[in-house]
């Protein structure tokens, strides 16, 4: 892969977080050859029976640590789940390189809305806190 004149990123998948010690040791691998931050891509698949903070935003978060790109890939049915409007907040902050690299998700709230109900919602769910199951996404 080094040797490759390749000006795209490597794209890899991260779809379950309990593949982590696995991933982490390729990276590891992959790392040594590709030395350059934010070369690589991880697609990491979403479900609303996912949890939302030990799983989605952990392997985010993974991803912000390691330097590595995500690409949120959300399931059908995060369109018709109760948090549709976190995953849609979360994928237009995720998916957008330049943005994903600059700032935090907060960061990228407050400047998404003005509405404070959604910025703080979508940041409280981020965060692994408990919120109204009712919530009127926007």
């Amino acid at each position: 892969m080094s040797k490759l004149n390749y000006i795209g990123e490597y794209i890899f998948a991260f779809d379950d977080v309990k593949n982590k010690k696995v991933i982490e040791n390729k990276l590891a691998i992959v790392k040594k050859y590709i030395t350059s931050d934010w070369r690589l891509k991880f697609y990491l698949y979403c479900h609303p029976s996912m949890d939302i903070k030990n799983d989605v935003v952990y392997r985010v978060e993974w991803c912000r640590e390691n330097k590595v790109l995500p690409y949120l890939m959300r399931n059908r049915s995060c369109w018709d789940s109760d948090y549709k409007g976190f995953y849609n907040d979360l994928c237009a902050w995720c998916n957008q390189p330049h943005l994903f690299k600059k700032m935090t998700f907060e960061e990228f709230m407050k400047k998404r809305t003005k509405n404070v109900n959604r910025i703080e919602t979508n940041i409280k769910l981020y965060n692994g806190m408990d919120v109204e199951k009712e919530v009127k996404w926007w």
